[in-house]
């Protein structure tokens, strides 16, 4: 009997010891890290990108779209940039409603494009506009599969 009782004991010493440093840890100490790539899937935000990273961003489409030159590239380096920090301050506006924010948002789109189109060519242009027009049809349709329910007019 008495070996019985000593032989539980040590069995439940032994689960002890094994089982209570998983309890002091929190989910930020957990040793499995998950992929951030993953759990933004997975819940369905959005990375939130830096001004800096989308100017380099819109240059670099912009050149592969249109086929920037390269003396082209300091005459629409500052537009971009003054697009990018426009849009970033108008996110960051809390004085305005969704609706103003949309308008003023198409308002400061149709200026930035405008101002890229002066300094492209009439070549760069039509290119840059069918890359557009083919992107914004995929999101399009990436919005429609995943909103069935969605009519076209919600989309534009």
């Amino acid at each position: 009997m008495k070996n019985t009782i000593s032989f539980c004991a040590l069995i439940l010493l032994f689960g002890a010891v094994v089982v209570a440093p998983s309890f002091g840890q929190d989910a930020g100490t957990a040793q499995n890290v998950p992929n951030p790539s993953a759990a933004l899937q997975s819940t369905g935000k959005k990375r939130h990108a830096s001004p800096e990273g989308v100017k380099k961003r819109q240059l670099s489409v912009l050149r592969k779209e249109a086929g920037l030159a390269p003396d082209q590239e300091p005459k629409v380096t500052p537009i971009i940039s003054k697009y990018v920090d426009e849009v970033f301050a108008l996110k960051n506006d809390t004085s305005l409603v969704s609706a103003a924010k949309r308008e003023k948002r198409k308002t400061l789109h149709s200026q930035y494009v405008n101002d890229i189109n002066a300094v492209l060519s009439p070549d760069q242009q039509k290119n840059w506009a069918a890359a557009n027009a083919a992107r914004l049809e995929r999101l399009r349709a990436a919005r429609g599969r995943a909103q069935p329910s969605a009519s076209p007019a919600e989309s534009e």
